[in-house]
Parts: C-alpha cells; structure tokens; sequence
C-alpha cells in the first residue's frame, strides 16, 4: 500500500503569528508535544496573535512554528477523521475565539528511509535537521497524521487529511509532498 504522505506546514506569508505571552506554557511548549498526552498541564490562556508579518487569519496557524492549531472551523471538519487517540486538542482562547493546538500523540519509527532522506546530523551523530524526507513504502495504511521517531518537531499527514482541508475551504495550511521510495538491493545488507 503506497499512501501519499504529505508534510504538514501553516501559511506564514502575510499572516497573523500566533504566540504564548506567559512563561509556564513556553516552557510547556518548548518541552511538550512529543507524542504525550499534556491535557493537564496545559494553560489556555496566555496567547496572543502578532501582526508584524501581516493581518490575514487563517484556520491553521501554527505555534512556535511547528505545532499545528486549528481554528474552530478546522476542529470542526477534521476531528472526526483524527480522533483523540491519535491527536490531543488543546484549547486556546485568544480574543473570546477558540482555537486547539493540536499534540500528535502517534509516531512511526520505521517508516523513514534515511538512506535516502538528506539527513544533517550533530557530531554526536543525532539529528540535526532533515532537509528532504523520504519514505519507506508501506504495506498497511497509515495514520491520517502522524510524527516520525527520528526527528519528532514535523507532523505528516495523508491524502485523507489534505483532501478534507481541500474540500471544506480552509485556508493556511501547506502540505508539501514527500516522496516514497523502497531501500535499494545494497541498503538491505
């Protein structure tokens, strides 16, 4: 089975930035959203939006530039095809408005093929940044959205999320294609 599986990504051009003004949900922010249930810790308050790079509200801002918040919009047509055993909605209240970041709680560590990915790593030999994913193909379908082990801050969705984005007219969100390509007859060995 060869799911096509997107990288997920918010519109930043000409759009308002969502950001956190107390210092507890930083912190929260900086060390959470690794594929953990954080819903009793989280603080809805506290947020606000930044209009230095443009006044447009869509439903996807994103937090901090990787974790992904929808609007009550988005919420509304996606949570029934990412229930919560697969994605934790935390709610934020910015101006009497609700939105939900959303923390994946699902990952896959053996779909990467890091082979053929351009991979940066530390000298300590973690990854550093993963410049082009690509992917081992699949014999089961995948999750809807989903985070790879190796590098947990991008989120990857599949066609069934980008078409429902597609036909309910929401605005902000990217998803740029990765490709899929099986190992090499050498990679094996």
């Amino acid at each position: 089975m060869d799911d096509k599986i997107f990288l997920f990504q918010g519109q930043t051009e000409d759009c308002q930035l969502l950001s956190c003004k107390d210092d507890e949900t930083r912190h929260i922010i900086s060390f959470g959203f690794k594929c953990q249930k954080m819903g009793e810790i989280w603080n809805p308050h506290g947020f606000e939006w930044i209009e230095e790079y443009g006044t447009l509200k869509t439903d996807f801002p994103f937090l901090s530039g990787f974790i992904p918040v929808f609007s009550q919009t988005a919420y509304n047509f996606l949570h029934k095809i990412i229930p919560q055993n697969i994605a934790e909605y935390l709610p934020i209240e910015i101006n009497s408005e609700k939105y939900y970041a959303v923390n994946i709680l699902k990952s896959y560590s053996n779909i990467l093929n890091e082979k053929k990915s351009d991979i940066e790593f530390f000298s300590s030999g973690r990854i550093m940044e993963i410049n082009n994913y690509v992917f081992l193909p699949q014999k089961e379908p995948l999750l809807p959205v989903f985070k790879i082990a190796q590098l947990m801050t991008n989120i990857f969705v599949t066609e069934t999320i980008v078409n429902a984005v597609k036909e309910s007219n929401l605005t902000g969100a990217n998803f740029v294609p990765c490709e899929i390509k099986k190992k090499s007859f050498w990679q094996i060995f």
